[in-house]
C-alpha cells in the first residue's frame, strides 16, 4: 500500500491532521528560530489517533551545525521524535552535505533523534552531485520532492521514486498543491519502525507524562494522573486505559482507607511500585493523602 501525509509548518495554521498517517512539522530553522506554530500544529496530530509526529529542521549554511542543534534540541517536546533535517538553498544559505553531517551528530549527542534528510534531487544537482555516502553511513533516509503532475500522485513508478547519490527516496513529496503532499510505500506500522519506533513519550520523565491529564481518571483526592498506553503505535486513552484508570483509582482509595485505620502516613512510594508493576510499561503517578485517623 502507499500511505498519505502532509509537510507543514506556520505557513499551514489552519492544518487539520487526518487520522492515521504521518505528519512532518517544522521545529527549528537555523540557530535562531523556532517554527511559531510548532506548538499548535503538533499538539494537533499528537491529539489525533494513530498518527506519527516527525519533526523537521530546516538547516541554514550561515551557522554552525552545533548552534543550531542546540537551537533544535531547545524546541518543546521534540525529544523522541523522528526528526527530519531540510537541505535546500534559501537566499543565501546553501547549506552542503557535510553540514547536513555534521548536524545530525551533534543532534544525536544531545539526545535527538535524525531519521531523514529533505533534500530535493534538483538541489543536489546544484551542489555538483556529490556521494550521499556520508548521510548513508549515519543511517539516514532520502526525503525526494519532485512534482511532476502538481496535485496528483504520479503513480509507485513515479520519478521521485528514483535513486541518486547512492540513496533511494524512503518518501516522495510528489506536490505543493494545496500544501507538501508526501507519500510512503507501505504502512504506518513499518514507517514508525524504519524510524526508530519512538514517540515523544517514551522518553519523557514521569514529571512530563504528568502535565496532561487522562479523560475521566480523577483520583480520590482530586489528583489528576497522567497514564500514557501504547496501543499499536497510538496514543489512545481508550476502554483499556480507562479501565486501568479505575484499578489505580480503587488502589489509592483503598490504600488511603488503611492508612487511617491505622493512623499512619501512606507510603506513595509502596504505591507507585505497585502500580506500576501491575500495569507494566504504562507510566504512571499515584499521590494519595493519608485520612485522619480513626478513633
Amino acid at each position: 500500500m502507499t500511505l498519505f501525509g502532509h509537510d507543514v509548518s506556520s505557513y499551514n495554521p489552519a492544518y487539520q491532521p487526518a487520522a492515521g498517517t504521518f505528519h512532518m512539522v517544522k521545529c527549528s530553522e537555523g540557530a535562531h528560530t523556532h517554527d511559531s506554530e510548532w506548538s499548535t500544529l503538533s499538539a494537533r496530530v499528537r491529539a489525533a489517533e494513530n498518527t506519527l509526529l516527525i519533526a523537521y529542521h530546516f538547516l541554514h549554511s550561515d551557522s554552525t551545525p552545533a548552534a543550531q542543534a542546540a537551537n533544535t534540541a531547545e524546541v518543546p517536546g521534540i525529544k523522541g521524535l523522528p526528526l527530519m533535517v531540510d537541505v535546500e538553498v534559501e537566499g543565501t544559505s546553501k547549506p552542503t552535505i557535510a553540514q547536513c553531517a555534521a548536524y545530525v551528530d551533534e543532534a544525536r549527542r544531545l539526545g535527538l533523534n535524525p531519521r531523514l534528510v529533505y533534500l530535493p534531487k534538483w538541489y543536489w544537482e546544484e551542489l555538483g552531485s556529490p556521494s550521499l555516502q556520508p548521510l548513508i553511513d549515519r543511517g539516514l533516509h532520502l526525503v525526494s520532492s519532485a512534482y511532476p503532475t502538481q496535485g496528483h500522485y504520479p503513480g509507485d513508478s513515479g520519478s521521485g521514486w528514483q535513486p541518486y547519490g547512492g540513496m533511494t527516496p524512503l518518501i516522495w513529496q510528489y506536490s505543493s498543491v494545496p500544501l507538501d503532499c508526501d507519500a510512503y510505500k507501505g504502512t504506518l506500522a513499518q514507517l514508525t519502525a524504519v524510524l526508530g519506533g519512538t514517540t515523544p513519550e517514551d522518553n519523557m520523565t514521569p514529571a512530563d507524562l504528568l502535565n496532561t491529564p487522562v479523560p475521566g481518571a480523577k483520583m480520590p483526592n482530586g489528583y489528576v494522573p497522567k497514564v500514557w498506553e501504547l496501543l499499536n503505535g497510538s496514543k489512545t486513552a481508550d476502554t483499556q486505559l480507562a479501565a486501568q484508570a479505575t484499578q489505580i483509582a480503587a488502589l489509592a482509595a483503598t490504600v488511603k482507607t488503611l492508612a487511617a485505620l491505622a493512623g499512619s502516613q501512606v507510603d506513595t512510594a509502596a504505591v507507585v511500585a505497585a502500580v506500576q508493576d501491575a500495569i507494566g510499561k504504562a507510566v504512571i503517578h499515584v499521590e494519595v493523602e493519608s485520612g485522619p485517623a480513626a478513633g
